[in-house]
């Protein structure tokens, strides 16, 4: 496919990179010429500087022959009116992000063929959807849903671990499949003779009521009931509305006086405090440890990151935090932060799925952001049609883990024999997807 992305911020920079991993033709622009220099430098990219808008730029970029316009440059009016020129150009699809407070009730979190736009994107919004089904996701740190959300692949923080632990010993039902450790910024495969490390997270899979049983088993935490927020921005309200729906009780810390009376007046059932959350003299006057969950939104991962850690010195058992570099995520949970959210991959998974083949219907991407739960539609002439899982000879560092048939599910180990039209859920790392992808390409 031919692809321009247009802006080279934290977004614009990890979609380059996996579509250059991908062997797709790319174009960027930028206005700065040192980030399309650092560009060109770091992917097999043509970058061009100038304004992402522009007709003359749009031109040169030649978005007349794109597959696929993606815009995510720091303006949404540049973005939209990016994407909207690209397809009068004669691009056959062009995305949007947009992230202000004015476009919120417009987008929601996604929105297809909007304004013309084949995709409008929301990060914000879709950030808060994401850490809202995490804080009612039991004792999971990362959670992830399948089959009409009979099914779930969690990430499990095992805390009080003071030596090298076997996975024999844990208590998990024998219906779970262990998928891999985090251990680091990496995940590891899992045997039955794997250990368990301090700081390691475990990635399982399985109904979802047979995770909950394990968890329950685990010693893990229930579903949040009392949640902290910190700061009344649009993750902030978008948050709060979506766990208060869920009786969640809300407390928005905000720093500013005026933003935290309106928010007072704005979001009826949930109590706003004015003050400073990454000051301890708040943890100390105020009673916080009544809370199961501190979350963190702020547009500074520094302020994050000072604040997770005060709210759990003061007693707040959990702490979330988004983070703008998802390249931080492994050291906030080195430093004891248990839930980190990437807003840049969160984006860009939604962004890639329209790059991916047709066989492919949905990707998530793992917290060490070299791993993916994909889900593949098999089509008819595909080589695995007729194999049983077993048979199927996947890449190395592959699993499969459930096959989809109708409104049916059956966990790897019970699969039954392959036919077109079944989906297919598979962990994978990064390295693996052209080889995979040929597995369930028809002809």
């Amino acid at each position: 496919m031919k692809i321009v992305v247009i802006g080279l911020g934290d977004l614009g920079r990890h979609l380059l990179s996996a579509l250059d991993e991908e062997g797709h033709e790319l174009v960027a622009i930028d206005r700065d010429p040192a980030n399309t220099a650092a560009a060109e430098d770091e992917f097999d990219v043509r970058a061009i500087s100038g304004y992402g808008a522009g007709l003359w730029t749009l031109e040169a970029a030649g978005a007349e022959e794109a597959d696929l316009v993606i815009a995510v440059s720091d303006d949404d009016e540049v973005n939209l009116i990016a994407a909207l020129a690209a397809k009068e150009f004669g691009a056959k699809r062009a995305i949007a992000r947009v992230q202000g407070r004015e476009w919120a009730q417009w987008t929601e979190d996604i929105r297809q063929d909007f304004l013309g736009v084949d995709l409008v994107i929301n990060p914000p919004a879709l950030v808060a959807r994401e850490l809202a089904r995490i804080a009612r996701a039991h004792g999971a740190t990362q959670s992830i849903v399948f089959a009409r959300g009979e099914l779930e692949l969690v990430q499990l923080k095992l805390d009080g671990l003071t030596r090298e632990t076997p996975l024999s010993e844990l208590p998990l039902l024998p219906s779970i499949q262990t998928v891999g450790i985090l251990r680091g910024d990496r995940i590891q495969s899992a045997g039955a003779h794997s250990t368990l490390l301090e700081g390691d997270r475990l990635y399982l899979f399985g109904a979802r009521r047979d995770i909950e049983r394990s968890e329950a088993k685990l010693g893990l935490e229930h579903p949040a009931k009392r949640v902290i927020l910190l700061g009344g921005d649009l993750i902030g309200v978008k948050l709060a509305r979506l766990l208060r729906r869920k009786s969640v009780e809300v407390l928005i810390v905000e720093k500013d006086r005026t933003r935290a009376e309106e928010l007072a007046a704005e979001l009826i059932g949930v109590d706003v405090l004015h003050g400073d959350a990454t000051s301890s003299a708040l943890y100390e006057s105020e009673d916080l440890d009544r809370f199961d969950l501190f979350i963190s939104t702020s547009r500074s991962d520094e302020v994050n990151l000072v604040a997770c850690l005060l709210a759990k010195r003061a007693g707040v058992p959990r702490a979330a935090s988004m983070v703008q570099r998802a390249e931080y995520a492994p050291i906030y949970r080195e430093l004891g932060v248990d839930i980190v959210v990437a807003q840049t991959l969160i984006a860009a998974d939604e962004i890639l799925r329209s790059t991916r083949g047709s066989e492919t219907v949905r990707i998530e991407s793992l917290d060490d952001e070299q791993s993916e739960i994909i889900e593949y539609q098999v089509r008819l002439g595909a080589p695995i049609v007729g194999m049983s899982l077993s048979e199927v000879r996947f890449p190395k560092g592959v699993l499969a883990l459930a096959l989809l048939r109708g409104a049916a599910y059956h966990l790897a180990s019970e699969a039954p024999r392959i036919r077109p039209g079944d989906r297919l859920l598979i962990f994978s790392p990064h390295g693996a997807k052209d080889a995979l992808s040929r597995l369930f390409r028809a002809g």
